[in-house]
């Protein structure tokens, strides 16, 4: 009973923050689509390309890759191989799921913690971009905060799946 209270609270906020992230990502990502065709358009017919896209576009792509691990945990759609956990009884494969999805909390939620700090360690010694000078930490913090909120789905479906545990 608890478990499901749980559950449902953090899918009210789990679920809209993820599909809010993916949906920035993709944005994101067409936007490097764009600049990239663009750059290269206009090194190819006015042979001067965009200065600085390669820069923008290299630090856009840890908003596209961070921003996007929530939504694909709540999909289920990292590799998962069940050669030998589809031999197993249904509540072992869950109880398996879910000590999967503590450790994957953990692990998520130290690389969030220890990216934050890195981008503490930026934005304290004021580090740039060398082409266009923008500040670097702002991109270590979207690494963060994407990987805590994979941490979040991790921990929702920890609870499911011990739920369901409980419940058979």
């Amino acid at each position: 009973m608890i478990l499901e209270k749980l559950v449902n609270i953090m899918q009210r906020f789990v679920d809209p923050l993820s599909f809010l992230l993916n949906f920035i990502a993709k944005v994101f990502l067409t936007i490097m689509m764009v600049l990239t065709g663009i750059d290269v358009a206009m090194r190819y017919f006015l042979g001067s390309p965009i200065e600085g896209s390669y820069e923008m576009i290299q630090y856009m792509m840890p908003v596209v890759v961070s921003f996007s691990l929530a939504a694909c945990g709540l999909k289920e759609g990292h590799v998962q191989v069940e050669l030998l956990t589809s031999m197993l009884s249904e509540k072992l494969q869950t109880v398996m799921k879910a000590v999967a999805y503590f450790v994957m909390c953990f692990i998520f939620g130290l690389i969030a913690w220890q990216t934050a700090v890195r981008g503490y360690g930026m934005q304290s010694v004021k580090q740039q971009t060398e082409v266009l000078y923008l500040p670097i930490f702002p991109f270590a913090y979207v690494v963060a905060f994407g990987c805590a909120a994979l941490c979040l789905v991790a921990l929702k479906k920890f609870i499911e799946n011990l739920n369901l545990v409980v419940q058979s």
